[in-house]
């Protein structure tokens, strides 16, 4: 916070507020780490570097803590207060519960037949419809865990292989963390990751929103993007040699 004073009010709190850079004070907050590094190597487990996206993170959890503050005022106590008399139910009685009377229903409409292929306690096609769509959504190919089956077509191997090629996956939320045009393309960061670099890799992103990815992880990760490329790979080739095996004869 004492850098986000100083870069926004640098006058001391007077004048008018400037715009934050977010890449400025990143780099200024890593900066102070590696100082405390220096001058405690106990501090190393302590203080962490971090990434633009999550010194945003941390920037609107500030912001939305001091408007609450704003809002609040002087009346933190009654609120505290507040806050302790409703999680309590000390001094109060509750009514006792007392038993519905039945009500003579007249005219009652009697409920809809079902289709008679189904059994009464099976729900209208409509619903069985969605419920199954909702409980058995298979993979895309363009998802991380799509799987070419027993016996894939050869335009889906080529395009699922373009795909490892072109597409990142994070390890750590699942969602896409970039994608590029050709397999030396630049890569173009989503869903808020933090881009290292632009070129190569098949894991250009090693920090996700929703926190810091491990190396350990982003290796695993890159080693599984290849093992699926040899068995796609593995795929074509054997049908090639059987396609050679068939000319002969």
């Amino acid at each position: 916070m004492q850098l986000h004073d100083a870069m926004v009010h640098p006058n001391s709190g007077t004048g008018k507020a400037r715009p934050m850079d977010f890449e400025a004070i990143t780099d200024q907050f890593n900066h102070r780490v590696v100082q405390k590094w220096k001058e405690d190597a106990l501090l190393v487990s302590k203080y962490k570097l971090k990434t633009i996206p999550l010194i945003k993170i941390a920037y609107d959890r500030a912001a939305e803590h001091a408007e609450c503050a704003r809002l609040v005022g002087p009346k933190l106590d009654k609120l505290l207060d507040l806050r302790s008399h409703l999680k309590s139910d000390t001094g109060f009685v509750f009514p006792d519960i007392l038993p519905r009377e039945e009500e003579q229903s007249v005219n009652v409409m009697p409920p809809p037949l079902l289709p008679p292929s189904l059994p009464p306690s099976l729900p209208p096609p409509a619903a069985l419809t969605s419920t199954m769509v909702e409980q058995n959504v298979e993979p895309t190919i363009d998802d991380w865990n799509w799987d070419p089956g027993s016996k894939p077509s050869m335009k889906l191997i080529n395009k699922r292989l373009q795909i490892l090629d072109t597409v990142a996956w994070c390890v750590r939320c699942g969602k896409k963390s970039a994608t590029r045009k050709s397999k030396d393309g630049q890569w173009d960061v989503l869903n808020d990751h933090f881009l290292l670099k632009k070129t190569g890799r098949f894991f250009p992103c090693p920090s996700c929103p929703d926190g810091e990815i491990a190396e350990k992880d982003q290796k695993t990760r890159s080693v599984e993007i290849v093992r699926k490329k040899k068995k796609l790979n593995k795929i074509i080739t054997s049908r090639k040699r059987k396609r050679a095996g068939g000319k002969k004869k």
